[in-house]
């Protein structure tokens, strides 16, 4: 499906990352899936994780502006009215409802938390933990206002966060299970490097399921 949005709002939640609230009409997703943005029909194009829970009545997406990029600064310059060009959705990154019924782990960093909003949210009784790591303490909590106990902050360079260091740390320290699902949501290195941790540990490979941020 392809149809233009508006953006409905904007606000920034991470260092160098906006919420924006789009207007979503008709379309249907899966929580879990992504979408691809343009400033218009035939320019350039990128795909953006589904942040905001299916059953809301408005699309969230978190963009960070990447220094060098050639589209981010584009979209998070674009004002509260501008018209974004909406394609998707797309991708399996998702939970089946056996899944659901498992306790979920959930790592992300920077805005790969952002299809983590949208499954805990679409799905009120997961049992779900997040590790999420980021350089710095960020508003990222006020956006979905996480239970304490669900929610661990690890900041790699300050101690503001929960935990001081990157996620990768404090995923060695945690008790695992094996009958658990694990969603891992960010950069490559991080991704990589929580799939060794945790096939080393014994859980299967078929219990890990990876979305790479480039």
């Amino acid at each position: 499906m392809t149809f233009i949005t508006t953006i409905l709002e904007k606000q920034i939640i991470m260092d160098r990352t906006w919420l924006f609230t789009l207007d979503r009409g008709s379309f249907e997703f899966q929580p879990g899936q992504f979408i691809n943005l343009s400033t218009g029909p035939g320019n350039d194009r990128r795909e953006f994780s589904i942040a905001s829970p299916s059953q809301q009545k408005t699309l969230e997406v978190l963009i960070t502006r990447q220094k060098d990029g050639a589209l981010s600064p584009l979209l998070c310059d674009s004002p509260v009215g501008a018209k974004w060009t909406v394609e998707g959705p797309e991708g399996q990154f998702q939970l089946s409802p056996l899944e659901r019924k498992s306790p979920v782990l959930m790592i992300a960093t920077g805005s790969g938390i952002s299809p983590f909003g949208s499954l805990i949210r679409s799905y009120p009784g997961l049992d779900y933990q997040i590790l999420h790591g980021l350089p710095h303490f960020g508003r990222i909590k006020e956006w979905i206002n996480f239970p304490a106990k669900r929610y661990t902050l690890c900041t790699s360079r300050s101690g503001d966060g929960d935990f001081s260091g990157r996620v990768t740390e404090r995923l060695k320290q945690i008790s695992l299970s094996s009958k658990a699902i694990y969603m891992l949501c960010g950069n490559s290195d991080m991704i990589f490097d929580s799939m060794a941790i945790l096939q080393d540990r014994g859980i299967p490979r078929k219990n890990i399921k990876a979305e790479i941020y480039f």
